[in-house]
């Protein structure tokens, strides 16, 4: 049995049930809701020690971390593979991944925060936002570095939206190979 926990507004969780709708794979879905700091529980955080989604467990394993979870959903279900055959291409593929965790992934958080979250999270009646980032086990920098009720700063977002630029000028280079980014295959 499959249950993945995750919320319907992150993007992590998405990729991880677009790879799940790809495969055709039937799962439990388990709502965290954010906004109530559900990730944050006890619970959750004995299954997933970092308090993000999504987490999947299957059986007994649970596996966290979005990209980990497609990587793991493709061995244990190889009957639709979303990697490529060759070692090569999975370099490739897995390329792409650590591009997009540690370039697109981070950048459109700052615009995130601030067109969903930085109004809310202003007003949180029993705690600062210092408070919260201090309860966050990953991010804790990134919570604090929110305004308030402005969320991030001009100079963050500027940077946001030149990495964010950056990333589709990259990926329309190689999509010119098409049409997917590995080419006639679509990934992971």
């Amino acid at each position: 049995m499959l249950a993945l926990y995750h919320s319907p507004y992150s993007t992590c969780s998405q990729k991880v049930r677009l790879c799940l709708a790809e495969k055709g794979l039937d799962y439990e879905k388990r709502d965290v809701d954010l906004a109530r700091q559900e990730h944050l529980t006890e619970a959750y955080l004995a299954l997933n020690p970092n308090g993000v989604v999504p987490t999947l467990v299957h059986d007994d394993a649970v596996v966290i971390d979005s990209s980990v979870i497609c990587e793991y959903l493709d061995e244990v279900f190889p009957e639709t593979p979303l990697s490529p055959a060759s070692a090569a291409g999975r370099a490739d593929m897995r390329a792409w991944m650590r591009y997009s965790e540690e370039v697109p992934t981070t950048a459109i958080r700052p615009p995130s925060f601030n067109k969903i979250f930085a109004k809310r999270l202003a007003n949180l009646p029993d705690m600062t936002l210092n408070e919260l980032a201090d309860r966050m086990p990953l991010r804790k920098g990134f919570y604090r570095r929110m305004r308030g009720e402005d969320g991030f700063d001009d100079e963050t977002m500027r940077d946001s939206l030149e990495r964010l630029g950056g990333t589709l000028d990259r990926m329309e280079r190689r999509l010119e190979a098409g049409p997917w980014l590995m080419g006639d295959r679509f990934t992971i």
